[in-house]
């Protein structure tokens, strides 16, 4: 198992869900164990990985993992250094900081391409879930999220409905 942490961007950029499968794909390619993917606007805290690779260890039922996320930033400073993570089964997904288990993504099918930019993290969760690798929350690891700057100034927030329904059809 390789313990290493490699940074990918797309140029030129591709939008979010066809960024993720890219992602997904090479980092399949190279063999990794664990794949992280956060919205540019994700502060993790400095234990972050320590405390998902205890994650990955202790909860091998898991397709993925997600941090608590915190609405007090500077939490982020003061991080817990018990590194052993805390989880528990997740209802609903979270789509802005995951990490999936690459043994998982790589049986589940890629977004469609008509999933531009969201329902791409449901359409995972909902594959891994009928894998039996549900999803589990990092009680004790946190994140922060700067709450959707990106989508906000972009106008992409009416395209959500659509790719819902476009979702549930493709399902």
């Amino acid at each position: 198992s390789k313990q290493a942490v490699e940074t990918l961007l797309a140029d030129p950029p591709l939008g979010v869900n066809a960024s993720w499968n890219y992602g997904i794909k090479a980092m399949l390619e190279h063999g990794m164990d664990l794949i992280s993917i956060f919205n540019d606007d994700i502060e993790i805290e400095r234990f972050f990985f320590e405390k998902l690779l205890s994650a990955a260890e202790r909860y091998t039922k898991a397709g993925a993992f997600c941090p608590y996320t915190t609405r007090n930033r500077h939490a982020l400073r003061t991080p817990s250094s018990i590194l052993d993570a805390k989880c528990y089964e997740m209802a609903k997904r979270e789509g802005w900081a995951f990490t999936l288990r690459a043994s998982v993504a790589k049986r589940i099918p890629q977004i469609p391409a008509k999933l531009r930019t969201f329902c791409g993290d449901d359409w995972l969760m909902i594959h891994s879930r009928k894998l039996g690798h549900p999803w589990y929350r990092m009680v004790n690891n946190l994140c922060f999220h700067h709450v959707g700057g990106t989508v906000r100034n972009s106008g992409l927030r009416g395209d959500l409905e659509g790719e819902k329904r476009t979702m549930n059809l493709l399902l």
